[in-house]
């Protein structure tokens, strides 16, 4: 379970920085610069990490927990996604760059050797903010083994989409040469189900979040809600 000091300072951090006019712009797709920023200066999305690496340590099911805290408030950038992917990155001995790093859970790529490197080439579809991303955690196979590789911003085509909530939601193209360093791989139950797993709970866990809170403010509605002389409760 979450530690109540930590669960506490989540969802106040939440009520007190999501606002209106916020979410209206991230609906417009505009990245949550300001946002991001506090959130990383409270360790937030290095969480899952080792105090090595700046992080908390926390597990998944707290990580998770956090999610849904956030879920709450509608959250409009992708703490969830970049928790679980730095995590996994650093799983796999891969060093992530500062900022965010995307998860690419929708992608076809083709991984082979190319000189002292590797060539990835491939698409990443429906990516969470990915023209915002650092760089991109990629998964894909060589030799019939499953690999991780980080791709820098730099190596990515950037189409930008939404999905019915109106949420970025990136489709990235990518044809480059990769050092050694930026691929490793895949730790066990890590490979491209295993990612796509992972993002399918992060996701419900941010919903659940928004449907209690949507259940709060409906029973709280119906109870202060009067119609015709009577509480409509």
């Amino acid at each position: 379970m979450l530690d109540g000091a930590m669960a506490e300072m989540v969802e106040r951090f939440a009520a007190d920085k999501v606002t209106r006019e916020g979410l209206q712009a991230a609906e417009q797709g505009a990245w949550p610069a300001g946002l991001w920023q506090e959130l990383d200066g409270l360790g937030l999305p290095r969480g899952m990490l080792d105090g090595a690496d700046g992080g908390s340590e926390l597990g998944p099911a707290e990580a998770v927990e956090i999610v849904r805290l956030l879920g709450r408030h509608a959250l409009p950038v992708p703490l969830g996604d970049a928790m679980i992917t730095l995590w996994v990155a650093r799983r796999a001995g891969l060093t992530p760059p500062e900022g965010y790093v995307a998860p690419a859970t929708a992608a076809r790529a083709a991984l082979s050797r190319e000189g002292e490197g590797f060539r990835l080439s491939g698409l990443a579809a429906r990516v969470p903010w990915g023209g915002e991303a650092a760089a991109l955690l990629v998964p894909a196979e060589l030799d019939g083994a499953p690999m991780l590789a980080l791709l820098p911003a730099a190596a990515l085509e950037v189409t930008p989409g939404t999905n019915m909530a109106r949420e970025r939601r990136d489709t990235l193209d990518f044809d480059t040469v990769l050092d050694a360093s930026a691929v490793a791989a895949a730790p066990e139950g890590f490979g491209p189900e295993g990612l796509l797993l992972i993002g399918a709970a992060v996701r419900t866990a941010g919903l659940a979040g928004a449907m209690e809170r949507a259940l709060e403010m409906t029973v709280a509605y119906a109870q202060e809600r009067v119609q015709f002389g009577k509480p409509i409760a």
